[in-house]
């Protein structure tokens, strides 16, 4: 079965397992017309309508450098939120302007008209207390970039983005899964893509900084969090779903460790392919791994 419409949610380094299985269920996606996105996975879709495919996703996703915070996230060490929000959107600008075909400030529907590709950004207004829905038919108007931006408030990157009179925060927090919302293509051709993250401290990282142990506790708390709301979420979801597992990372990852958490969603995307267990899967291949090494 191929999906017309598809739902992806990500925080923290699970975008790197996420990318890893699209690559692997590549050629049920390939008509994939509606790309719903919310948190770090809006830099699938801005990379997708850009022209990349996952593996080269993967590649320049790797090589940014503000991937201990912007990807991980949740430090609370103090930085400054306006540095790294310019530094971010100049990025952004910047993968658009090596494009012949795009210029920085376009336009959801203009982007939309470019690529047959229809992303609705899942966003929280803070100020107005509501889930924005930002795509090419609602809000046109908008920037692509400032979509991105907003999806990615998140604690360790920045709190809020103000674009279009609203002031936007994390949606994560309210529900990241609006299984409500009348999507865009049959609900038969939809598929959901829970992404659970899971926290172990003994392959954590040590001595991250004074708030070391509060972050700690934070991510696991958020991570028990996550993992409660998808089952109770997914239980009221008639659609075809799947649930897939990466291992939360903190601190400035080495390209190999990036590359086994793509590799563990080739796997569980290949257990998908064949209906087995996706936790399974993956269980087995960290069991192989650490006896290799």
């Amino acid at each position: 079965m191929s999906y017309r419409s598809i739902f992806l949610s990500n925080n923290g380094t699970n975008i790197f397992t996420t990318l890893g299985f699209l690559k692997k269920i590549h050629d049920k996606v390939t008509r994939t017309h509606v790309w719903n996105v919310c948190g770090s996975s809006s830099l699938i879709i801005f990379l997708k309508i850009v022209g990349f495919n996952y593996s080269q996703i993967f590649e320049i996703l790797s090589d940014f450098h503000l991937t201990s915070t912007f990807i991980n996230g949740s430090s609370l060490l103090p930085e400054n939120e306006n540095e790294k929000k310019k530094y971010i959107k100049e990025w952004l600008i910047k993968k658009l302007s090596d494009s012949e075909f795009f210029s920085k400030d376009i336009r959801l529907d203009e982007a939309y008209k470019k690529t047959n590709l229809f992303p609705n950004f899942l966003l929280y207004s803070r100020d107005q207390k509501t889930i924005v829905y930002a795509n090419p038919t609602d809000t046109p108007t908008f920037k692509l970039v400032d979509c991105v931006m907003a999806s990615l408030c998140y604690i360790g990157v920045y709190e809020e983005y103000e674009f279009s009179e609203h002031i936007f925060s994390n949606l994560s927090s309210i529900d990241c899964y609006p299984y409500h919302k009348r999507f865009y293509e049959d609900d038969e051709d939809i598929l959901f893509v829970g992404n659970i993250s899971i926290f172990d401290e003994e392959k954590e990282k040590p001595l991250l900084g004074p708030l070391s142990k509060k972050e700690k506790m934070f991510i696991r708390q958020f991570s028990e969090y996550e993992k409660y709301q998808i089952e109770k979420i997914f239980e009221k979801i008639e659609n075809e779903k799947v649930t897939i597992y990466s291992y939360y990372r903190r601190g400035k990852l080495s390209h190999e460790e990036m590359e086994t958490l793509f590799k563990m969603g080739i796997e569980e995307g290949d257990a998908f392919e064949k209906q087995s267990d996706t936790g399974e899967r993956l269980e087995s291949y960290v069991k192989k791994i650490e006896s290799q090494s």
